[in-house]
């Protein structure tokens, strides 16, 4: 990516990440299909009901996506490097009761109050809802953790490999990714090791992305914290939004408490600055509409 203020900068932005969920609008699509082409005896006509790729888009469905994003500047090394970890649970209606349960589970797995109990007040339902969970990472957090001296990345590896039962191969005595955690704790590794033996700043960024992506699902968010650095290099929040069925106030987003420190600068990474103050979205920054996003 380069600006229209200076065709010289560039900018890297990278983004991986998976989504489940429950579509029933493609299902029907799917069922009517298939039923309009037995009683056509015509394998080429088909139904379209528009159904978005999100399911928790589509009528009467739910989604829940993670995603990780990578933003930088290129210069002769990566400048105001960002990486933002990004949990988002979506659908068509949610009671408030399983809201507040969701919003607990976070509580739980974080050990940090993001809403207080009650938080929707009269509502008894959320329609439309959207609810992100955000951890972002600035540039003190990634160098914390890519310089991590290499005794203390294998006794991270081999305590993980410890607690998740991973096997170790036999013949080559190289760890067997045999699980979904074994697995991440593998990546993890060779993201490290080829972090250090690279210099391109492409692949630099594409490791930064797998060390965070695989280290974020193997330890608690306290080791975490810890290994980037502490909570001065961390800034997480979570955000609802959706129309509350039973309020006064009905759709305007609620912001949870924060953790961490947000920087004045480039808090959301440098490309959203950017785009903020060229007055320009992310499909005309990023090329959405020749890239894939969940």
């Amino acid at each position: 990516m380069t600006t229209p203020a200076d065709p010289e900068e560039k900018y890297i932005s990278l983004l991986t990440g998976s989504q489940s969920g429950k579509s029933y609008q493609q299902l029907a699509t799917q069922a009517a299909t298939y039923l309009t082409q037995r009683l056509t005896n015509d394998n080429q006509v088909g139904v379209d009901t528009q159904a978005t790729p999100d399911p928790g888009r589509s009528f009467l469905g739910s989604s829940e996506t993670r995603q990780i994003n990578f933003q930088a500047k290129m210069e002769d090394r990566l400048t105001f490097p960002f990486t933002q970890v990004e949990y988002r649970w979506e659908g068509w209606s949610i009671t408030a009761q399983d809201m507040q349960k969701r919003v607990d589970d976070l509580k739980n797995k974080y050990d940090w109050t993001f809403y207080y109990p009650n938080f929707l007040g009269d509502a008894q339902k959320v329609q439309l809802y959207q609810l992100t969970l955000n951890i972002n990472l600035y540039e003190e957090a990634l160098r914390t953790l890519t310089e991590m001296k290499r005794e203390n990345e294998a006794a991270l590896v081999n305590s993980n490999f410890k607690k998740y039962v991973c096997r170790v191969s036999s013949s080559t005595h190289e760890p067997e990714a045999n699980t979904t955690p074994c697995r991440a704790i593998v990546a993890f590794n060779r993201a490290y090791i080829n972090y250090h033996k690279t210099s391109d700043l492409n692949k630099l960024s594409q490791y930064i992305v797998q060390m965070v992506d695989n280290l974020e699902q193997i330890v608690s968010f306290s080791e975490f914290v810890g290994l980037v650095g502490g909570k001065q290099n961390v800034y997480m929040y979570a955000v609802l939004s959706g129309y509350r069925q039973g309020t006064e106030v009905k759709s305007d987003p609620l912001l949870s408490r924060e953790f961490g420190t947000k920087p004045a600068l480039y808090a959301d990474g440098i490309i959203n600055y950017l785009e903020q103050r060229l007055g320009i979205n992310d499909g005309e920054a990023l090329g959405q509409f020749i890239r894939d996003y969940l």
